[in-house]
């Protein structure tokens, strides 16, 4: 795991240069989070994204690491953790975390949901607010739950599309790197959060639009800001490796030696 210590600006700057590389090739970026929007926003596809979320930021990371090394970034590419033997596989793996919560989420609300309408059926109205209670204080505690599914992606993602990490080893290391950054990295992008929920503000009351332009804009900068965060905690990597120097030439062969007189 990388010792270099993450300030509260270091996430801004991730965010800031996601956007400026987006502005550099902005049709190929622009249809890539179209895409990411549509399939999140079409009903059934969009539990496939839960799935396939990771896959997909991984490709919005190769074009964003392709763009910044001066070759040119290709939509595409969106797609390149199945283009290539063996990675869309530890790809995926990457979001157990997140089905893992949502399961956990989805059972505790049913039987909260369930037994307050059993209690109000029953004419039991302090069954009934102790049942809904009891979800308001289930959601509290998904907070942190999600938060740490978060720690466990954020840096993984890049770990395994850029480095081949092993998905689980690189999902411990991203968890112990937020941890031990642990005010910055909550800070940075809750000031970020606030910023997205202010826009969201201004175009999201506008029926469809507001809500695939707000899908756009975090597709657009949420999986490159992931590269520049992998860049500064654990350096750069490039896919394109420099050609092997040619083989040096082999000495002749030595001549016989002569015959003993």
């Amino acid at each position: 795991m990388s010792g270099r210590k993450i300030e509260i600006g270091d996430v801004f700057n991730w965010f800031s240069s996601a956007i400026q590389l987006a502005l550099k090739n902005p049709g190929v970026f622009v249809v890539m989070a179209l895409i990411y929007a549509v399939i999140s926003a079409i009903p059934l596809l969009n539990l496939a994204i839960i799935v396939i979320g990771p896959a997909l930021q991984g490709g919005f990371i190769w074009a964003a690491r392709e763009q910044e090394a001066g070759r040119k970034a290709e939509v595409e590419q969106l797609f390149i953790a199945f283009q290539q033997p063996g990675k869309a596989g530890p790809m995926i793996t990457l979001c157990l975390p997140t089905v893992g919560l949502m399961l956990v989420a989805g059972v505790i609300f049913a039987v909260m949901i369930g037994g307050a309408i059993f209690a109000a059926s029953s004419g039991s109205s302090s069954g009934a607010g102790m049942g809904f209670a009891g979800m308001a204080l289930a959601g509290l505690l998904m907070i942190p739950a999600a938060i740490a599914v978060a720690f466990m992606t954020y840096f993984a993602v890049p770990r395994v599309m850029l480095d081949g990490i092993a998905p689980f080893d690189a999902m411990k290391e991203s968890f112990a790197v937020c941890m031990a950054n642990l005010v910055s990295i909550i800070v940075g992008f809750l000031c970020v959060g606030i910023a997205f929920f202010i826009l969201a503000l201004f175009v999201g009351w506008i029926p469809l639009l507001g809500a695939l332009v707000l899908g756009i804009l975090g597709a657009l900068v949420g999986g490159p800001s992931m590269y520049f965060a992998h860049r500064q905690v654990f350096g750069s990597s490039d896919a394109v490796q420099p050609p092997m120097a040619p083989p040096a030439p082999m000495d002749p062969p030595a001549p016989p030696a002569p015959p003993a007189a």
